[in-house]
């Protein structure tokens, strides 16, 4: 057998230390890389006063999916891939999702589907004029830019851009960036 460590830590804007803040208990839940359910456990704090969330789960040699929730108020965590070999003890760091963070990633999305010729392709839209989701997908950006006004600014944002110039990303791309940031007022 071999063992996955796994640790909450606060973002690195923080201090990258384990996660200190509210819920004093995460579900950490384990799927094959096939996203077939393998095991869950709870992850408590250590120490008395607070400590950082940790915990251990036994699992054969494999590749593996790995997050958690936690709880009070709701905390998600990314979902982390991790191989393991026979024998083998392997670190396991989940950072929380904050807000601003999902807030984000919508007006990214919803910005870069307003770009495409047919906004929405799949079938449940099928049934829907181009205006007609267009007009869907500019409400709920504007409910999520009132939203982000509400909300801490994502520090992460502000180095996408700066990040993906650098890259040389495809106009198109950059221009999708760029909008959101005016959006929601997260330019560097």
């Amino acid at each position: 057998m071999s063992k996955l460590q796994v640790v909450v830590r606060d973002l690195p804007w923080a201090s990258c230390e384990p996660y200190s803040d509210s819920p004093a208990t995460f579900y950490v839940y384990v799927l094959s890389c096939n996203w077939e359910w393998m095991d869950s456990f709870r992850c408590d704090r250590l120490g008395r006063g607070g400590g950082g969330i940790y915990g251990e789960i036994e699992v054969p040699e494999g590749t593996y999916l790995v997050s958690a929730f936690g709880w009070p108020p709701w905390v998600e965590t990314n979902v982390d891939w991790v191989q393991v070999r026979c024998g083998e003890t392997v670190g396991v760091n989940l950072v929380p999702i904050y807000w601003s963070q999902i807030v984000y990633r919508l007006q990214a999305a919803i910005t870069a589907a307003l770009l495409q010729e047919n906004p929405l392709p799949g079938p449940q839209a099928a049934g829907l004029g181009r205006k007609d989701k267009r007009a869907v997908l500019e409400r709920a950006q504007q409910t999520l830019t009132e939203l982000q006004a509400l909300l801490p600014t994502d520090p992460i944002a502000r180095m996408v851009l700066p990040a993906l110039q650098e890259a040389d990303a495809p106009p198109d791309m950059i221009r999708v960036v760029e909008k959101v940031q005016g959006l929601s007022g997260s330019k560097g």
